[in-house]
């Protein structure tokens, strides 16, 4: 298993990636198709968050309550595979954190990038599991689950891509030494 790297190492690995190889890596054929694919997955269960009442609970959460779930930490979750697939799929990545108590991806109206990590994608809280409508989070679910599902086989498809030889090994390691 990859060792992890700090944020902002991480943050500078896959944008380096990006300039030197980025167009390389959009032109690919597979990983487009699975970047469509996962940016339906998305807007399905993004639509269906906000049928569910889940937008709105976390919204009541953070203003009335101080929130919790984006807390500042929650970014180091984040790989650079990971972050990779954000700016291929076009989020820019912050320099600073907005508040100094939240997660470094965390903006005005919610979470900055399209491609999340597992447990900010599905986890419920106690709050969201009382209040919102149990047919609902489970169709979220189930719409959650082929997002991940994606993912995933975008991390896999891309890093098949970059540890080809021909990619240069010594600029790109796989292993964080």
């Amino acid at each position: 298993m990859e060792e992890k790297l700090p944020v902002r190492k991480s943050i500078a690995w896959a944008m380096e990636l990006y300039r030197e190889r980025g167009l390389q890596l959009l032109s690919d054929e597979m990983l487009s198709e699975f970047f469509n694919a996962y940016k339906k997955a998305c807007k399905k269960s993004s639509s269906l968050r906000v049928e569910a009442g889940v937008v709105d609970e976390c919204r009541r959460c953070e203003e009335e309550e101080g929130g919790s779930c984006c807390g500042a930490g929650i970014e180091k979750r984040y790989d650079r595979w990971l972050l990779l697939v954000n700016i291929l799929l076009g989020a820019g990545l912050p320099k600073k954190r907005l508040w100094e108590s939240s997660c470094l991806f965390l903006g005005p109206s919610g979470c900055t990038l399209p491609a999340r990590d597992v447990l900010c994608v599905n986890y419920m809280c106690q709050r969201i599991n009382r209040r919102c409508d149990r047919v609902k989070l489970l169709s979220l679910q189930e719409a959650e689950g082929e997002e991940l599902r994606l993912l995933f086989l975008i991390h896999e498809h891309l890093k098949k891509i970059v540890n080809q030889p021909d990619w240069g090994e010594e600029a790109y390691p796989v292993g964080d030494k």
